[in-house]
Order: structure tokens, then C-alpha cells, then sequence
């Protein structure tokens, strides 16, 4: 019987070891939104800002602190890559009008989020 239920063990750890994820592969974090007005300012009912933001090996406070930032510069659009303080952040086109998918990168932190443009 005990030889029984040492192979029931090591069974159970085995399927325990093998549905448990990858080292280092961290799961995105929902991190909200950050709403803005047509003038760039905080709006809790704004049609603006950074949506969907995720964070990867940062906290979401920081996550949205970088999307506030990015989505407050007005010259952030203008080249393909900006920083943000020590974020380094780049958009890529989105195929919605006045959007782009922007990623945000600290060292091995990553934070991303849908930039919704005001339309001027």
C-alpha cells in the first residue's frame, strides 16, 4: 500500500509541476484606464487618454502614471519613440481613427495601453 501512494504522489506533483507557468513568463496586469477631456486634463467621464492599460513587472500605479504622462505630451506623436521620463515608449498605428497602440519600456518592466487621440 505504500508504495501505492508514493506513485500517487509523485504523480499529483508531476501534473502540479507541469500546469504551473514558465519562470519569468509574468502575466500582464489590468491596470484601467486614464480618462482624459479634449483639453488634456483628468476626467473621470473623458473620451480621451490611455484604455486598456497592462503592466508587466511594474506596479499599475506606475502603469498609469506613464500613460498619464504619454498621453498628456503633445509632442509625443511626433517621433516613433519618445521618453517618458526613464520609459522609453513607442505607438504603433491602430486601424481606428484617432488611435494608436502604445508600449511603454523600463529595464525588463513593459506597460502598453490604446492612446485615444483628441481630435484637436
Amino acid at each position: 500500500m505504500p508504495v501505492r501512494l508514493l506513485a500517487l504522489v509523485v504523480a499529483i506533483a508531476a501534473l502540479v509541476v507541469a500546469a504551473a507557468p514558465a519562470s519569468g513568463a509574468a502575466a500582464p496586469r489590468r491596470c484601467g484606464n486614464v480618462r482624459l477631456d479634449q483639453e488634456l486634463k483628468p476626467d473621470p467621464k473623458g473620451l480621451f487618454g490611455a484604455y486598456r492599460i497592462r503592466s508587466t513587472h511594474a506596479t499599475c500605479g506606475a502603469a498609469r502614471a506613464v500613460a498619464l504622462k504619454y498621453a498628456q505630451d503633445l509632442h509625443a506623436l511626433d517621433h516613433r519613440t519618445v521618453s517618458e521620463g526613464s520609459w522609453r515608449c513607442t505607438f504603433k498605428e491602430a486601424h481606428v481613427a484617432q488611435q494608436v497602440y502604445t508600449a511603454c519600456r523600463r529595464g525588463s518592466a513593459k506597460v502598453t495601453f490604446a492612446y485615444k487621440i483628441p481630435n484637436g
